[in-house]
């Protein structure tokens, strides 16, 4: 079953960038400039050219610099439009906290990003096996032939994602989980309806064990590398790239 081109994607920009002070102590993270351009824009334009329309920014710290420097319509050097929402976090919700704030402008089906990282994939083919394998989310997997960090993801034979975890990397694991995913509506489900004052919820902590329980998680293997703004000597690295 084919679907048309999703059309929505979120973008996770509500960090505070601590590892980029003293940069960031007076823009949001995503505002940082890579060759005299906020990285936003490059993630923007990617999904542009990827037929993405409809764009939510979870953001949270420093938010209106954001909101100053694109409004509510992001307009590509070949032409092609975003229509920019703004799903504003009261305080940090964690990734999964900031899906579940923005349930208001999500559609059926929707690409997420975080706002660090720069993953140069089809996103159309990426999208097309959440129908074809009816799971309610996937995300996509470095291969990570090359070790630019630790293996963090690990698939089974049919591509279905059986482990997961930033924090205790196993020899097993065989790529890198790559920034950019795909969703059902039906995440939100999974996703509590209220968060107490003094918690947050991880989308990769909290949801995905659920999911890779269900079967409902699938990988999508790349060999593209993907980029992030994470460090300074990132910074240094995807500037080249994007130069």
């Amino acid at each position: 079953m084919i679907i048309e081109d999703i059309t929505q994607a979120l973008i996770l920009a509500g960090g505070e960038g601590t590892r980029l002070k003293p940069i960031t102590e007076k823009i949001p993270k995503s505002m940082v400039e890579i060759n005299n351009k906020p990285f936003l824009e490059y993630q923007l334009e990617l999904l542009a050219k990827n037929g993405i329309s409809d764009v939510i920014l979870c953001v949270g710290y420093l938010w209106e610099q954001i909101k100053d420097y694109f409004g509510d319509t992001f307009l590509s050097k070949t032409g092609l439009k975003i229509a920019l929402k703004y799903s504003v976090e009261p305080r940090l919700l964690g990734t999964g906290g900031a899906i579940k704030n923005a349930e208001k402008f999500i559609g059926n089906f929707f690409f997420m990003i975080y706002g660090d990282t720069f993953l140069p994939i089809n996103y159309q083919a990426l999208g097309q096996l959440i129908i074809k394998k009816n799971t309610i989310g996937v995300t996509s997997v470095y291969k990570n032939l090359d070790k630019i960090v630790n293996n963090n993801i690990k698939v089974d034979e049919s591509g279905y994602v059986i482990k997961y975890n930033k924090h205790q990397p196993s020899p097993d694991m065989i790529g890198v989980e790559a920034g950019a995913s795909v969703f059902t509506k039906q995440l939100l489900e999974y996703l509590p309806t209220e968060i107490p004052e003094d918690q947050t919820i991880s989308l990769e902590i909290d949801i995905y064990p659920k999911l890779i329980i269900q079967r409902q998680l699938f990988g999508y293997l790349t060999d593209i590398r993907f980029y992030d703004i994470g460090t300074f000597e990132r910074i240094e690295i995807i500037s080249e790239v994007l130069r």
